[in-house]
């Protein structure tokens, strides 16, 4: 099993794992090793709706910075079910390395279906794709507790919640950065279809797309609710319901420029809160290759 690998390793090893499904659930105990699959679509994690299929967490709930070294990569992450973080779950300054994975079909009862990070975890997403997973809120990905990750190359695509808020990404009290990012056919059955963004959040948004996003009450596209800050640069809100962006009330700030948003500086729902409408905006239609397929690049 994985498991076993992990158990004879110490920092600094690796564990190589073939191609095919292991039915396991796996935790990285304290432990900075890299675990590698031989390729994401054909190594896979299924965790047998039992509980989070990958777990990192400091042992004893200590407050010590670890994982800063760790690396899980060439996965999907599948069948997980759990009261939070079914996919992963990262608690208590973990900040590993997540990259070339696909998180896909797992279920929380709580929070975060795809990925959890819980009190100052700090990882680096990059080249993963987040997508059909289900929770009561944060149905993709979930930050709190002054969590800052950071994603590069993310798909977060078709995360749906049952309940409450943040279909794709649900930032709670903390500050992520999105770089080349793709947040597309997400769903919230209340606030924040694409993203909902809560509590004393400054988020970082820069060459992200979202689109096709929706959301039952307000804010299909993105959602500030109470003392927030989010920055949106060279990025396109388009064709997201109900509203692109939607802000609460005073406390709530947005700045966005070189953006492309549908409806412009007039379709935002601001509540008294202040939108700072940089130079560069437009509102144009993106021209996407193949929407039905995916495909979100731009025409030429």
């Amino acid at each position: 099993s994985i498991q076993a690998g992990i158990n004879f390793s110490s920092d600094a090893d690796s564990v190589t794992v073939a191609a095919g499904t292991y039915v396991e659930n796996i935790n990285f105990r304290g432990r900075n090793i890299k675990v590698v699959g031989e390729n994401w679509e054909t190594t896979i994690i299924d965790g047998d709706q039992n509980g989070s299929v990958v777990v990192f967490e400091n042992l004893n709930n200590e407050f010590n910075h670890q994982y800063q070294d760790a690396v899980l990569k060439n996965f999907t992450i599948t069948n997980g079910s759990s009261y939070e973080g079914s996919g992963i779950k990262l608690q208590y300054f973990s900040s590993p390395t997540l990259s070339d994975l696909i998180i896909s079909n797992n279920t929380s009862y709580q929070a975060a279906g795809g990925i959890e990070c819980e009190s100052m975890c700090h990882p680096n997403i990059e080249n993963v794709i987040v997508s059909n997973n289900t929770s009561a809120r944060a149905g993709g990905i979930h930050c709190w507790g002054g969590s800052n990750p950071t994603l590069t190359n993310v798909t977060i695509t078709g995360n749906t919640t049952s309940t409450y808020y943040g279909g794709g990404l649900y930032c709670n009290g903390s500050s992520p950065t999105l770089e080349h990012v793709e947040i597309t056919g997400n769903s919230a059955n209340m606030y924040g279809g694409g993203i909902y963004v809560y509590d004393s959040s400054s988020p970082t948004l820069d060459h992200v797309t979202i689109t096709g996003n929706s959301a039952n009450m307000y804010g299909g596209g993105l959602y500030l609710d109470l003392d927030n800050s989010v920055n949106a640069f060279n990025t396109i809100l388009w064709n997201n319901g109900s509203q692109e962006i939607f802000l609460t009330g005073e406390s709530d700030t947005i700045t966005v420029a070189y953006s492309d948003v549908q409806g412009g500086q007039d379709s935002v729902i601001t509540n008294g809160g202040t939108v700072n409408w940089g130079t560069g905006n437009i509102d144009v239609d993106p021209m996407f290759v193949d929407t039905a397929n995916g495909n979100y690049h731009l025409l030429a």
